[in-house]
């Protein structure tokens, strides 16, 4: 999986290799399936989530180990193409909280890098046409926040983070809005604020 290949071209010989491949793996999951491999009395479930790398235009950016390289996690791993990447949990048995600690392990991903809500925002609002109109809310001044039992991290956002962030990706100032409504039965969870912001791009 993500290995470089310096071959665009592929003869016939190549391709009846890559069959000869399929088939192998075939063979052996058949095996595996008659040999009653698969445990029948102790269900189990991983989870593969697959994402697609897009420039912003929304095309394939083929970065895959650009990512890799700067990522620390150790469930991220390539894929097929360039432009792809998978979060592959282990497999682990399903009865009692398996389903909340998979939640856990996905979630856990989530980051309070301001820099990461940065691209986050240059991302999102890539993909609002000229002319458009943005509505948006966020937590405002929340370093985390409270779900249930769980805290996730918060980038700690004020008005001039999402005024910086809007200007930097095509809002005139003159159309952006932003504001603050107070919610003090909310610091109980975290927050006790939801910024709102409206602007209209270009």
């Amino acid at each position: 999986m993500g290995q470089h290949l310096a071959a665009t071209l592929f003869t016939a010989s190549d391709q009846a290799r890559y069959r000869h491949r399929i088939h192998r793996c075939l063979e052996a999951f058949g095996r595996m399936v008659t040999e009653g491999r698969f445990a029948a009395d102790e269900p189990s479930t991983g989870v593969e989530i697959e994402l697609a790398l897009v420039d912003e235009d929304m095309r394939p950016a083929m970065l895959n180990h650009a990512v890799l390289d700067r990522s620390a996690s150790d469930v991220l791993t390539s894929e097929l193409g360039r432009w792809n990447l998978e979060i592959n949990l282990p497999p682990r048995m399903l009865p009692g909280a398996t389903a909340r600690d998979l939640e856990k392990d996905m979630l856990d991903a989530v980051s309070s890098d301001k820099r990461v809500w940065h691209r986050c925002m240059c991302n999102v609002l890539s993909t609002l046409h000229e002319g458009g109109l943005l509505i948006l809310h966020a937590l405002y001044r929340c370093q985390a926040y409270k779900v249930g039992e769980r805290l996730f991290p918060g980038a700690d956002l004020t008005e001039d983070d999402l005024v910086d962030s809007l200007r930097a990706n095509g809002f005139a100032r003159s159309s952006i809005d932003v504001h603050v409504i107070p919610c003090p039965d909310n610091a109980q969870y975290g927050y006790a604020g939801i910024l709102v912001a409206s602007a209209r791009k270009g």
